[in-house]
């Protein structure tokens, strides 16, 4: 109810060697999704890891949404397959509007061979504009067969009871992840 969606990703600055690279994607659809993108170059770090940012349309029982978020989970998963032949390390955010066994987001995880943090749904990340609370704000990774990037430490701002009651700043709960890449974790256990 009129309030205005968008994209935020927070990086510790003194995590990176060098200024990040920054592009959007638009899913050319009806929904009018994008895909923010972020290249960074960790310090003491070789290869680059590929930060994703999206927001996939709500799942509303009629008869167009569930096939544009197919045809948004197709096009991601297209994207990230041609992304992790030049940028093996990739995560992807966001709000997916549905969890892991979400038709769509299903789609997604094994089209473009992505690891959720967690293949559970025991946790409530948002509520949304029905009401429903949902466990739809997820990370996943893409591993290549060598290296790669994981989900280390996964968690949630605020708590699930102020969301459900009203009182949180938002419809969403911030979620913080600690990303592991070539099994080189943060020295301090600080999120990347």
């Amino acid at each position: 109810g009129g309030k205005p969606d968008g994209c935020c990703m927070l990086v510790r600055r003194r995590r990176l060697a060098g200024l990040p690279s920054m592009e959007t994607y638009s899913f050319d659809d009806w929904g009018n999704r994008i895909l923010q993108c972020v290249t960074l170059q960790l310090a003491g770090c070789s290869d680059r890891l590929m930060l994703a940012h999206t927001h996939l349309t709500f799942p509303h029982a009629n008869g167009h949404d569930p096939q544009m978020r197919r045809h948004q989970a197709r096009k991601l998963a297209t994207w990230v397959r041609e992304q992790r032949s030049s940028t093996p390390h990739l995560a992807l955010f966001g709000d997916l509007n549905g969890d892991v066994h979400d038709p769509a987001v299903s789609q997604l995880l094994q089209s473009a061979e992505l690891a959720p943090m967690s293949g559970e749904t025991d946790w409530v990340s948002h509520l949304s504009h029905l009401g429903t609370p949902m466990a739809c704000d997820l990370v996943a990774t893409a591993e290549p067969a060598a290296g790669g990037v994981r989900v280390g430490e996964w968690s949630f701002g605020g708590s699930a009871e102020e969301l459900l009651a009203g009182t949180w700043l938002s419809d969403h709960r911030p979620l913080y992840a600690s990303l592991v890449l070539d099994s080189r974790q943060p020295s301090d256990s600080e999120p990347a």
